[in-house]
């Protein structure tokens, strides 16, 4: 006897940029409210996950506020960027900077270097979560957070939010 496929959830359709922007931006807060109560159990793997969780779509929640989503190439490029952190901030770069390659440095520098201290947010998205292996040491390993590494988290998350927002007002 064959069984049917289970669908868990409702969908929702969204059809425009504002709307997107809200989603994203709602996700972001959930995000972080849930990054903060790891945090307060002890638990700084999972909230250093779910703050660059937080973070990504806070990015993209920027994003949706300054391109109009519905155009393909748009659409598209959101939907590359996956769940990389990384790639979403590559793309709001080039959404700020456009064709000026002078600001795209200088945003780049200041989003990558002064706010997120060098820090490659999605190899540490992976490594918070998961054992990797080495070839280099020959063996596997996992990274562990400290209470330290989740304040320095929130404090880059913070200085990104007011970078976005003073943006947001230009």
């Amino acid at each position: 006897m064959r069984k049917e496929n289970m669908n868990l959830g409702r969908t929702t359709y969204i059809n425009n940029g504002i709307d997107m922007a809200n989603i994203f931006f709602n996700i972001s807060q959930e995000d972080e409210k849930t990054s903060k109560i790891l945090y307060e159990k002890g638990y700084y793997n999972q909230s250093v996950y779910f703050c660059i969780q937080s973070m990504e779509k806070y990015v993209k929640f920027f994003i949706c506020k300054k391109v109009d989503i519905s155009n393909k190439y748009f659409a598209n490029k959101i939907r590359e960027t996956g769940h990389s952190i990384d790639s979403s901030i590559d793309f709001l770069i080039e959404i700020i900077a456009g064709n000026d390659n002078l600001l795209r440095e200088q945003i780049s520098n200041q989003i990558k270097n002064q706010i997120l201290h060098g820090v490659k947010l999605s190899r540490l998205y992976n490594a918070v979560r998961y054992p990797f292996y080495s070839e280099y040491n020959k063996s596997y390993k996992i990274l562990k957070m400290s209470l330290i590494d989740c304040k320095e988290m929130y404090m880059m998350f913070e200085a990104l939010k007011k970078m976005l927002q003073d943006l947001g007002r230009i």
